[in-house]
């Protein structure tokens, strides 16, 4: 034993670890009292390794679940205060390797601290053992791991986990679960999201082989004979922590980074998940996970289902505007290793969409590999589910994929995502989550002529213009039924892609696969053509005109003449730069206002912007000129 200050703690050298540790009342003659335990304790042995593997390189982040039930009696509280004690001074906490986030639970769950609440291990045990309250309750396990689940814990963002860290949930119960099956469905959450759980047993009352049906594993439950020897389990504890692996489905860094829903965004949809046997029970969790990240991007309040489907139809989470329940339930949707009956999921969902709020827009993501085994009963639903104006956006995974009926099913090509292997579905999941977040309407109100006019010069390059076509795809998409849109391409010559019609979907559709000019910037060719289109709208209808380009045109004084006949015209026109190369002082001139100038920074970032953009649409339509 060594005497050690019980306030300042002792330096003490870990073999084989080569970090001085400062372990207040862990391994050492104690003044008992001085720490505030009131009771006379033997002293505690810790069974220090030779090494520990993940001292000085991997992140652990920890969340300590703590069953805080009055059953404990008095000298066992206090030591499990020794041994919160001794975790926040070994030597990975405080430093950058370990964080501890914890709740403690009995009859209720309280959050007691997340992982970026103190900067030193002193400041946490101070905090817990002064929080910790001991409740005369049973052991409400499952209600601890759900709001371990739904929590910010290991959520991305400033309060949540870290990018590639090892994950784990450490339980200490001293008696069985009063909830165990439903404990088991929430310990299964977490180790689908690649979390480790481990459950020190803590006495002869806690029955073992449930302690192994929450962390999967029997070399995860740790032994020891009483509270007081919980300490000298502390080394195998994050042992065995270092020895876990990171989750290996980490989002990618685009995944994880999927541009929220506005919030102003009503939305009313629905997750099909192709759950066929072509598809395969790895590749169907990867179809859920996917979901699950899109979900979360969800604006609060958007109402959400989702269903996998085979030969039939079978519900994951029924339709809630409660996102953390959506999440929970679509995880543990089921593979059905059957048929692919793609048209009697589609009637399924429009069936429930027949309960969604009024006004919200209604999407289907549709998860499928593309081989539907009615191809026919495909087409006729999802044509059904278009007149009862939902939107299909479809995410096609494999390399056998039909994209004519992809096409069809969705009804324009830019509402289809394909996949080579599911394997890279979060690395698309920015993009997916993108596709459902531009889907939607125009507030209801008088309708509008709107004409959109794309540069597609060779300074744009083709993969650029893709992105172009694909946001003006979304802006015509959003417009009410009795408006009126055209397209219109310019090049060294423009060219009418959708002539000026009411055909709201078809025109979309047709702009979605415009050819791409690859010459020069006539931007005034382009105006004119669209003022023409313009001058065939009903009397009384709002006319507006929006122009998407990179740079400055071949003939500036030309485009300047133009823009000007729009705006006589009585036409409001946005003018949309995309790039540095933009020559600001045109996009004035052919803007009604500068408040109608809009910078983007590039062509990938045009698509994080539709939602903008169909705002200033929505906007210009209730301010009359």
């Amino acid at each position: 034993g060594i005497s050690v200050d019980p306030i300042r703690g002792g330096g003490v050298k870990l073999p084989g670890v080569g970090v001085e540790v400062k372990t207040p009342g862990v391994g050492l003659e104690v003044n008992r009292t001085n720490i505030g335990l009131g009771i006379k304790l033997p002293r505690v042995g810790v069974a220090i390794k030779n090494e520990v593997s993940c001292l000085e390189c991997i992140n652990v982040d920890i969340v300590l679940a703590i069953h805080s039930s009055n059953t404990l009696r008095l000298d066992n509280w206090r030591a499990l205060r020794l041994f919160l004690s001794a975790l926040f001074h070994i030597p990975l906490v405080g430093k950058l390797c370990v964080r501890v986030a914890a709740v403690q639970f009995s009859s209720a769950v309280i959050h007691l601290f997340d992982f970026t609440q103190f900067d030193t291990s002193d400041q946490l045990f101070l905090h817990i053992t002064s929080k910790l309250q001991l409740d005369d309750g049973p052991a409400k396990t499952a209600a601890a791991l759900e709001h371990i689940n739904v929590g910010v814990y290991f959520k991305d963002g400033v309060y949540g986990t870290r990018r590639g860290s090892i994950r784990a949930v450490v339980v200490l119960l001293n008696k069985n679960s009063d909830d165990h099956d439903a404990a088991v469905v929430q310990a299964r959450i977490l180790h689908n999201y690649g979390i480790h759980i481990f459950a020190p047993v803590l006495n002869g009352d806690v029955n073992q082989n449930h302690l192994t049906d929450l962390t999967r594993d029997k070399s995860l439950v740790l032994s020891v004979r009483a509270f007081i020897d919980l300490p000298s389990i502390l080394w195998d504890l994050f042992s065995a922590i270092c020895a876990a692996q990171a989750p290996r489905d980490e989002p990618s860094t685009q995944a994880a980074t999927a541009k929220p829903c506005p919030s102003s965004n009503n939305i009313c949809i629905g997750f099909l998940f192709d759950g066929s046997s072509t598809v395969g029970s790895e590749n169907f969790k990867e179809l859920v996970k996917s979901a699950v990240y899109i979900i979360r991007s969800l604006p609060d309040g958007a109402w959400i289902f989702s269903a996998s489907y085979g030969t039939n139809p079978h519900t994951a989470s029924q339709p809630t505007t409660d996102k953390a329940r959506s999440e929970q339930e679509t995880f543990n949707a089921t593979y059905r290793n059957s048929s692919t009956q793609t048209g009697r999921a589609i009637r399924f969902a429009v069936d429930l969409f027949a309960t969604a709020p009024n006004g919200c827009t209604k999407i289907i993501v549709l998860y499928t590999d593309g081989r539907s085994t009615n191809a026919t009963d495909t087409e006729v639903a999802a044509k059904n589910a278009h007149q009862s104006d939902i939107t299909i956006v479809s995410v096609a995974t494999g390399n056998d994929l039909n994209t004519t009926q992809l096409n069809l099913v969705s009804g324009s090509p830019h509402l289809v995502t394909k996949v080579e292997d599911f394997s890279e579905l979060n690395s698309r999941i920015y993009e997916i989550a993108q596709a459902v977040c531009n889907v939607r309407k125009c507030p209801v109100s008088k309708p509008i002529c709107l004409a959109l006019v794309i540069d597609s010069s060779a300074s744009i390059r083709a993969d650029n213009y893709q992105y172009n076509l694909k946001a003006s795809a979304y802006i015509v998409q959003a417009q009410q039924d009795g408006s009126f849109v055209t397209v219109v391409r310019f090049g060294t010559h423009a060219y009418v892609v959708c002539n000026l019609t009411t055909d709201i979907k078809d025109c979309a559709k047709k702009v979605a696969v415009a050819v791409y000019q690859n010459s020069s910037t006539h931007t005034d060719l382009g105006l004119k053509t669209a003022l023409d289109q313009l001058k065939l709208c009903p009397e009384g209808y709002k006319k507006t005109l929006i122009v998407f380009t990179d740079g400055e045109s071949t003939y500036p004084n030309a485009t300047e003449a133009a823009a000007k006949e729009v705006h006589a015209s009585g036409a409001t026109t946005l003018a949309v730069g995309i790039g540095s190369e933009c020559n600001d002082t045109e996009l004035r001139e052919i803007a009604s206002s500068d408040n109608d100038v809009y910078r983007i920074r590039d062509y990938k970032s045009l698509l994080d912007n539709v939602n903008n953009l169909i705002d200033a649409v929505c906007n210009v339509r209730k301010c009359p000129v």
